[in-house]
């Protein structure tokens, strides 16, 4: 693969930064300038960040031309996230037009295309990924919830557990078992699509160490499901799933935000003195910053080969997976990094309320760094543990 730069990417990329920033201007009036907050946007501003950008053909931009985007190459791609990173933009909704969007276009019905797909293009619809359960979390091939047929509906019941966001989904896209497995464990599952304000949802939020319900036990009873929200074959849904994880585990390594997390490194090292002279003097704070920001873009040319990588390609697995083990070790290192060059401060008051908007109105570094720092300690864990990405990478590169 080559990795010149494009001399058409130089105009596309200002040209990119000046429509974002005028439709953050327009939506958001106001704000401060970028850098000086982090945002984890509550739902309504997402919704409105999303219909902003749909209105100007930006919600989606590497989606297929067919479904509202522009089908964009992967290095313009790669270029929009770091713009929309870039601005301090509030957050999209990454599980539905990054993880079920992709497969709705791929494998859904054109219902189901026709239905889905322009709700969350314009941040109508909230999804949530309904895969893990007590059992079956690393192991997702244990997963219990079943599906039985009964007319035009399938009759649901389970426990999803360690659910992103169910607190305020719309929409959950379910990994059940429709038949007992045969002999293999994927065989008898199917893909659903569950609307999460039918009777018999329950969602139960779980606060965790940073204070805020980011993740939700969703109890299941007697759930009925049309069965045109089944995507593609009944009984191939680890098919989908596959092909999502692969998705999610690119998306996991977050490299706009850990590019942003990096540069308020940088930013604190200059700022901040230890005996009259700025951190960033010192050789050993100096070292360790040139090791971030090599693996940093180390990252970026692999986040490239895996957008260019065709997805009938074996290694397109194991880019994912190096992807998600490197990307979110890497972020680990940084978060702990910017907490030490604040030491004692970070911890001077309670940030959260517990609210989904609690951070709304973010205050500086110091006063987030520790919070972050906890936090990360689950990027290792979500969407697969970096013990589960060694094994995949071992079995399918090496083959042990």
């Amino acid at each position: 693969m080559n990795f010149d730069p494009n001399p058409a990417d130089g105009p596309f990329r200002e040209e990119l930064r000046a429509s974002i920033q005028s439709i953050l201007d327009n939506v958001f009036p106001g704000r401060p300038p970028a850098g000086g907050r982090l945002w984890a946007s509550g739902r309504e501003n997402m919704r409105r960040w999303m219909r902003a950008l749909n209105e100007k053909g930006l919600a989606v931009p590497y989606w297929p031309e067919e479904w509202g985007g522009r089908g964009w190459p992967p290095a313009w791609r790669s270029i929009f996230e770091d713009e929309v990173g870039r601005a301090d933009c509030p957050q999209r909704d990454m599980i539905s037009i990054g993880f079920v969007g992709p497969v709705l276009y791929t494998f859904g019905t054109d219902e189901q295309k026709k239905k889905f797909l322009p709700r969350i293009r314009n941040g109508d619809d909230a999804w949530c990924q309904g895969f893990s359960e007590s059992d079956a979390g690393s192991d997702l091939l244990a997963l219990r919830a079943t599906a039985i047929r009964q007319g035009e509906h399938f009759v649901v019941n389970g426990r999803k557990l360690w659910i992103t966001r169910a607190h305020d989904a719309d929409m959950m896209f379910a990994l059940v078992r429709v038949e007992a497995p045969g002999n293999r464990r994927q065989q008898g599952l199917s893909f659903l699509l569950l609307d999460m304000r039918s009777p018999g949802v329950t969602v139960v939020p779980i606060r965790m160490i940073d204070g805020i319900p980011h993740v939700n036990e969703v109890v299941l009873e007697n759930v009925r499901v049309p069965v045109e929200n089944l995507v593609g074959e009944q009984g191939k849904g680890w098919v989908y799933a596959r092909f999502l994880l692969d998705q999610e585990r690119s998306l996991v390594a977050q490299l706009p935000g850990l590019r942003r997390l990096t540069a308020t490194l940088r930013k604190a090292l200059s700022n901040e003195n230890e005996r009259g002279a700025p951190l960033i003097g010192s050789p050993s704070w100096r070292l360790k910053l040139a090791q971030f920001e090599a693996e940093l873009g180390a990252l970026e040319f692999l986040e490239l080969r895996f957008l260019n990588a065709r997805s009938d390609d074996p290694t397109t697995q194991v880019l994912a997976s190096i992807l998600k083990l490197r990307g979110t070790d890497l972020r680990q290192r940084v978060s702990e990094a910017l907490w030490d060059v604040f030491g004692d401060r970070s911890m001077e008051f309670s940030l959260y309320s517990g609210t989904s908007t609690a951070m709304e109105s973010m205050p500086e570094p110091v006063h987030w760094s520790a919070v972050n720092h906890l936090f990360q300690r689950s990027a290792t864990i979500a969407g697969g543990t970096s013990e589960i990405q060694r094994n995949i990478i071992a079995g399918v590169s090496l083959g042990l």
